[in-house]
């Protein structure tokens, strides 16, 4: 008892002197005052409760999730706080980081007291598993992907590779990062479509993080018929001149624009085009390849008209 007062008075003084934040620091406080109440209540019943044995576990139980919520919660909280204050982050600033340490504080939680409260209720857990080890293992090859998933989950959110709010291409899959959890990975597309990864995947796959890249670029093929493989100088000039012109602010120079032959068949030449571009998105990507399908057909156009007259 002496030990929760003092815990409460802690808890009043980080407050007051703005240590750590208000919103941290109330939920938890609330919950110490509930614990007191809690330990006070059952004091008082305690003849009521030693006739009722199964209430009585039930009520420990209560308290002792109260206890976990209150450790891991408080212990969570300031871990994230001092990740915060050396790295001199805002209060309301999310990352890997502080969502792994969130999502790993509620799962300990939850597990540590379904584990307990087994072997209170039900059945001594060491004798439990020693008795089951087979159907353990059966379990264990049932739900591989489960678990592969989460611990490839823990490992995302601590991992510096992709972070909340880059923009990535996974598979074939793009979008900007908007969750980590125990078994996927959100993206949300620039059509505003929401992706889920299977964290396994995640690691299976290649990984594009377009975001760590401060060079962005935007690449596309196109077919040119042998029609215009005598104009082909003039094509390429006159495709580069209109793409810059059209994107001036995003290419900054002519020289960030490279059309090459990649393939010459009978009768067509295989053309690469590869854009440097100071930003990117889905979208933007989208929008570039379009113009240059529509600049491509308006430029044969001219080129047959010319050769017709």
């Amino acid at each position: 008892m002496y030990m929760l007062i003092n815990t409460c008075m802690i808890n009043l003084e980080l407050i007051k002197s703005n240590i750590l934040s208000k919103s941290i620091l109330y939920p938890l406080f609330s919950k110490v005052v509930l614990l007191v109440i809690l330990f006070f209540i059952g004091y008082i019943l305690r003849d009521f409760f030693e006739e009722a044995q199964f209430l009585a576990e039930l009520y420990g139980l209560f308290i002792f999730y109260i206890i976990l919520t209150i450790f891991f919660g408080f212990g969570s909280s300031l871990i994230i706080f001092l990740y915060k204050k050396r790295n001199k982050f805002q209060e309301n600033y999310i990352d890997n980081f502080t969502l792994g340490i969130s999502r790993l504080s509620f799962f300990l939680t939850h597990a540590i007291f379904i584990l307990v409260s087994v072997h209170i209720l039900f059945v001594n857990i060491l004798t439990l598993a020693t008795s089951l080890t087979i159907v353990a293992v059966a379990m264990v090859l049932i739900f591989k992907d489960y678990i592969s998933n989460f611990i490839n989950g823990v490992l995302l959110m601590f991992s510096t590779d992709i972070r909340l709010k880059e923009f990535v291409k996974i598979g074939e899959f793009k979008g900007r990062v908007t969750n980590f959890t125990f078994k996927n990975v959100e993206l949300k597309s620039d059509s505003g479509d929401i992706l889920y990864i299977p964290n396994t995947t995640v690691y299976t796959k290649e990984i594009i993080n377009y975001s760590k890249n401060n060079v962005k670029n935007i690449s596309t093929t196109l077919a040119l018929p042998k029609d215009v493989f005598s104009n082909f100088k003039s094509y390429k000039e006159s495709l580069i001149e209109t793409i810059f012109e059209k994107y001036i602010d995003l290419i900054k120079d002519k020289s960030n624009i490279s059309i090459i032959i990649s393939e010459m068949k009978k009768d067509e030449l295989q053309l690469v085009i590869d854009i440097i571009t100071s930003k990117y998105s889905y979208k933007l990507e989208n929008e570039v390849k379009n113009f240059i399908f529509e600049t491509n057909l308006e430029l044969l156009k001219k080129f047959e008209d010319k050769k017709e007259k």
